[in-house]
């Protein structure tokens, strides 16, 4: 009876089993073909650094704030500039301590760059940060570059890459936080705000005030957005008199200051 009560419940245990690594397949798969049939992003990447360095030489004095820096060299879009023009300063943001401490070498000869261990937030104080844990970063290929005030969005990074991610896979650690308000006051006004800010973006772009000292150019990742957000940013931009163009499948720009040129 023991044997036959065994072999009973087996059978219900693969079926549940084979009809999540169904799940996790199709998944992977309508991820990896989806973008391939549907129409083709233009990438107007190269336009857009031309159009940032015609916009920087162009004036005698030149402001970046860049929210979500990591260690500056990464995916770094601000790096170039403020190497190769030297009446640019920049203040940069990354709440992460390990992240900025390697932004706080690799500027520390440079009193043009100011980096802050904080994120931008409502208000000046301390939220939770969610990250991958430790004990699971070896699993993802860029763990470190995964911090978002968004749980959910740090939950999906971890499905891309960890089949069944244990519940302790995404910790949080607590963050300073500033608020728009007092960077400029302290730092500003900025010419040009730079936003990587890991599915956090869309809030980020409602944060900035676009009456008093508004910046001339806006860029920010939308692909972690939804719809509807992207919606919201596009429309709160625009009626500020911002032109919004999305530079490729990532990346969205929004200039109030001169044509993008693309």
């Amino acid at each position: 009876m023991g044997i036959q009560g065994h072999s009973r419940r087996q059978p219900y245990r693969l079926v549940a089993d084979a009809a999540s690594v169904w799940r996790y397949v199709h998944a992977r798969t309508v991820a990896r073909v989806k973008p391939r049939l549907s129409r083709r992003t233009p990438d107007h990447s190269h336009e857009c650094q031309r159009f940032l360095r015609r916009v920087v030489e162009s004036q005698a004095r030149f402001s970046i704030l860049q929210v979500g820096a990591f260690d500056g060299v990464s995916n770094d879009p601000v790096h170039e500039l403020i190497r190769t023009f030297h009446h640019v300063r920049a203040v940069l943001l990354e709440p992460q301590p390990a992240p900025c401490a390697a932004l706080q070498r690799l500027w520390q000869d440079d009193a043009r760059v100011v980096p802050l261990q904080a994120a931008l937030a409502a208000d000046c104080g301390e939220r939770p940060l969610y990250v991958i844990a430790d004990s699971h970063s070896h699993l993802h290929p860029f763990a470190g570059q995964v911090a978002s005030f968004s749980r959910g969005h740090v939950e999906t990074a971890c499905r891309r890459y960890m089949w069944r991610p244990a519940a302790d896979a995404v910790t949080s650690v607590p963050v300073a936080t500033v608020d728009w308000r007092t960077l400029v006051a302290q730092h500003g006004p900025f010419d040009l705000v730079v936003i990587d800010a890991e599915g956090f973006d869309g809030e980020i772009v409602h944060l900035i005030d676009l009456s008093a000292h508004p910046p001339g150019i806006i860029i920010f990742e939308h692909c972690h957005l939804t719809r509807r957000m992207r919606r919201r940013c596009a429309s709160r931009l625009r009626g500020a008199g911002y032109l919004v163009r999305q530079v490729n499948k990532t990346d969205t720009v929004a200039s109030r200051v001169t044509p993008l040129g693309f």
